[in-house]
């Protein structure tokens, strides 16, 4: 099969599970190519090559003192949907002439439509589909009307739906299936160490974490910060021996989480499926105005005893050392890979095309 595979390029989560999944599907034979930009697209050429990953925009978020803006994102979305409508035609006679076969879609916008413009089945692989796919515990369900709403406008309907997420729960019936976190090959069989006097810190959007409080608590332990994502201005100006600024990478990320002491980062899906399988110990922290990191966050404190959650603007030195004290079950495997699962699914999809 020749696969088009889309996907969000905003942060590592989209981008490792599709290194983790395109991988299995390569190795099976197909002919895979990968359309995103951003973050995702620099470990996708590192992993499968600069001739299989063609830039596709994927709209950005708006932040505002640090936190996302819900109205502007929407309103930035509406417009980066109506300047893209030429792409979409553009990328729809492209899957066509080069005769694709499906689309794989990750969280983005164009290609799924190119796909259904071109009668191409779509098949959704992602974490935010969770709330749509999944009997949400009824504690949480006013997050998760938040997030099937904000789904309904960015996925387009989708033949058949797969949700990477390292907490399972039921599923509704027709509706498509959970598999677990995406473990890469470089992770499997891994188990955290914590032998390097460092702090492995990632935030991929918000800047309104105290840093300059962090780097002094952290050196006042006799550790650095390895720092992952994005920093504003004056964050820049913070970088020396003490916090050092890394780019995305395919593998000196899980390399410096496993030898962490412990690990500070925002409650993506595919952070804490990492977390969980690896046993490192972490705090939490989700980027306000994330209503899917909130829900990430809360369900992982009600799972693994290696994580807990601190709200950005709770961040104190005192309230750091508390939640580190709280934290328990290290270097033990607290989920399984769902990399296979995943794959295996995707396989039966098609070839249930195959037959229709």
């Amino acid at each position: 099969m020749k696969i088009a595979y889309g996907l969000s390029g905003v942060g590592r989560g989209h981008t490792m599970r599709a290194s983790s999944l395109g991988t299995l599907l390569k190795n099976a034979g197909h002919d895979i190519h990968f359309f995103s930009s951003g973050d995702a697209t620099e470990p996708l050429k590192e992993r499968f090559g600069p001739s299989r990953v063609q830039f596709l925009p994927t709209p950005e978020f708006t932040l505002v003192n640090g936190k996302l803006h819900v109205l502007k994102t929407t309103k930035g979305f509406l417009n980066f949907m109506i300047k893209e409508r030429k792409r979409i035609l553009k990328l729809s006679q492209q899957l066509q002439d080069q005769d694709y076969d499906v689309v794989i879609s990750d969280f983005e916008p164009l290609l799924c439509r190119a796909a259904l413009n071109a009668n191409i089945p779509v098949l959704a692989f992602n974490s935010q589909n969770f709330v749509n796919v999944c009997k949400i515990p009824l504690k949480y369900r006013h997050l998760s009307a938040q997030l099937a709403l904000v789904n309904a406008v960015i996925v387009a309907s989708p033949d058949y739906t797969i949700v990477s997420k390292p907490v399972r729960v039921k599923t509704k019936p027709k509706k498509g299936c959970v598999v677990g976190p995406m473990i890469r090959q470089h992770i499997i069989g891994k188990i955290w160490e914590g032998k390097s006097n460092h702090i492995l810190m990632y935030r991929s959007l918000a800047s309104d974490w105290p840093m300059e409080t962090m780097i002094a608590w952290a050196k006042a332990r006799g550790l650095r910060i390895l720092f992952y994502g994005k920093l504003n201005p004056e964050e820049e100006q913070l970088i020396g021996p003490d916090f050092i600024h890394r780019p995305i990478s395919e593998t000196q990320f899980v390399d410096d989480m496993i030898n962490a002491q412990f690990v500070i980062g925002t409650s993506g899906t595919q952070l804490i499926g990492e977390l969980a399988y690896l046993g490192v110990p972490a705090i939490l922290i989700p980027e306000q105005g994330q209503t899917e990191q909130k829900l990430n966050a809360l369900l992982a404190d009600d799972s693994y005893p290696n994580m807990a959650t601190i709200s950005a603007p709770n961040i104190t030195t005192q309230k750091l050392e508390e939640t580190l004290d709280t934290l328990d079950g290290f270097a033990i495997r607290h989920t399984e890979d769902g990399s296979q699962d995943a794959f295996q699914q995707v396989q039966n999809w098609i070839e249930n095309l195959k037959l229709k």
